[in-house]
């Protein structure tokens, strides 16, 4: 069968995989454990179909030895096997198991101190605002002008210190990775209907942020006027290749370019928080 006659071979991969990651946009730590479960459940499900419908697209295709190999490549892994698991349990036996707890942290001027909580579970959850407002209760207590604290939102599956978002993230990369192959593999152009959801894929924040974005609010309590600040966060990526655009950046405020691009980029945005 020709290649126009066949349609958009990736396209209903694409869109499951789409439909796997706004699964994950939802999920929100000022929502309760019932709404985020559902979220996890919902991406474990369009996740695992991903193969499934890739698997049928190329059954009677040149391509299907090519998808073999590459599944092998890169999905046979402890991560992406416990993604399969874990989508077997929620499709067969129960809900995803997920708990979620808290670490407050302190910075104070010789260190800082890190306060990890007890679990909650959906049987003895506490609210998201409830608690912010506990954890304020707490700083009000300490005796200095400034305060300056974090509060890390800490998902798990009950049971275990697997980092869940970790897992998830290295399964989105695998799979992302076999698909770009397999495009690079498949003859015939992109249809417009894949282009359309690759966009809307691009568009999506969840799983291409740090998980420190979403999991992690920073705060200054101002004893002199009661007030709680809550800050923002930024982080600069940059490749570990010394032609790399940091340089754009360190020309940019006169930062000369002697090769340690660590400590000069560093320097660099030291000196445009100035």
């Amino acid at each position: 069968m020709k290649q126009e006659e066949m349609g958009d071979l990736l396209l209903p991969a694409y869109q499951k995989l789409y439909a796997a990651l706004q699964s994950l946009e939802r999920f929100n730590k000022g929502q309760d454990l019932f709404e985020n479960i559902a979220c996890i459940d919902s991406f474990l499900l369009e996740f695992r179909n991903v193969t499934f419908v890739l698997q049928k697209s190329l059954a009677h295709t040149e391509y299907i030895s090519e998808y073999f190999v590459l599944r092998d490549n890169y999905l046979k892994n402890e991560d992406c096997s416990w993604l399969v698991d874990k989508r077997n349990q929620v499709t067969k036996e129960s809900p995803f198991n997920l708990e979620k707890s808290f670490v407050l942290t302190l910075y104070l001027p010789n260190g800082a101190g890190v306060f990890p909580t007890d679990p909650y579970t959906i049987e003895d959850e506490e609210d998201y605002s409830s608690i912010i407002e506990m954890v304020k209760r707490v700083i009000e207590g300490i005796p200095s002008i400034e305060i300056f604290f974090s509060v890390e939102f800490v998902y798990k599956e009950i049971g275990t210190e697997r980092n869940l978002f970790e897992t998830i993230d290295h399964g989105i990369d695998a799979i992302m990775a076999l698909l770009e192959e397999l495009n690079q593999t498949i003859d015939g152009e992109v249809s417009k209907t894949r282009e359309t959801v690759l966009e809307k894929i691009n568009d999506l924040y969840f799983h291409r942020a740090p998980k420190d974005f979403w999991f992690i609010d920073d705060y200054v309590f101002y004893r002199k006027d009661h007030v709680f600040e809550k800050g923002t966060r930024c982080e600069m990526i940059m490749p570990y290749n010394p032609e790399s655009s940091y340089k754009v950046l360190c020309n940019m405020v006169g930062i000369k370019n002697e090769g340690n691009y660590v400590e000069e980029t560093f320097r660099a945005f030291e000196l445009t928080q100035l």
